[in-house]
């Protein structure tokens, strides 16, 4: 009886694995490769990041001037801001603006073809101009600083013909699911319900890449990427102070 007792306890416990695993691993890319950050520890002046074959320029905290979007204009009245510049490997580069702690309710999106009304000033948002391109892709994210599981994170990057959206991943790698609050520590990039790429904000940082992307893809997700990375220094160091 207790061997059959044990056995049924055993079958159980594998059945419960499995099916977590498989929901974990339903949070990730496919064809997962992994980069650890380097450069988010330590002293924020003359800060730069890199990860695989992504590297950054210094990261400068505040800017007053940018490529003349609506967009962008809005985005300078914000209270904490940063840009920075990103390159790879394979030639492609980038300039990237971002603020937080918006104070308009609502944000004029795709050269104000359309608006995004903001339900609170939770807000992280930006645009990310690559290869010199005319048109950016716009960056926005919603409640980053959640800290109930009741709440959610909402957002995306769309250069208006292709969106990408931002979620909160309930799993970092290796299948853990942390229990630190409702704060979210990793966020996920999902297009028609596949997962392109994770980025963890906890310890030194992750982003893990789909390498079955094409290089411009991996570039743009490694600049939101970047940009989320960089933002948790920010508000950090804001928190600190």
């Amino acid at each position: 009886m207790k061997t059959m007792l044990k056995s049924k306890l055993l079958l159980m416990a594998t059945i419960l694995f499995t099916a977590t695993f498989a929901t974990a691993q339903a949070e990730f890319p496919e064809n997962a490769t992994t980069h650890i950050v380097k450069g988010r520890n330590g002293w924020l002046i003359n800060q730069t990041l890199s990860f695989g074959p992504y590297q950054s320029g210094k990261v400068k905290r505040s800017w007053t001037s940018a490529p003349s979007f609506e967009f962008v204009v809005r985005l300078a009245k914000a209270k904490e801001k940063f840009r920075f510049e990103l390159a790879d490997d394979q030639g492609n580069s980038s300039e990237v603006f971002m603020s937080s702690e918006l104070k308009r309710k609502e944000l004029p999106l795709f050269d104000g073809s359309m608006s995004l009304m903001l339900p609170d000033e939770d807000i992280f948002a930006g645009v990310i101009f690559v290869n010199h391109a005319q048109e950016p892709w716009e960056f926005y994210l919603e409640n980053p600083n959640k800290q109930t599981v009741m709440e959610k994170v909402n957002g995306q990057i769309s250069n208006g013909q292709e969106t990408i959206q931002i979620e909160e991943s309930r799993y970092i790698s290796g299948g853990k699911k942390p229990h630190i609050g409702g704060q979210a520590l990793a966020f996920k990039f999902v297009q028609d319900g596949k997962v392109l790429g994770v980025v963890e904000v906890i310890n030194k940082g992750k982003v893990i890449l789909d390498e079955s992307l094409s290089a411009e893809q991996k570039f743009v997700l490694a600049n939101a990427a970047s940009a989320i990375l960089l933002r948790q220094n920010l508000m950090d160091a804001v928190e600190d102070n």
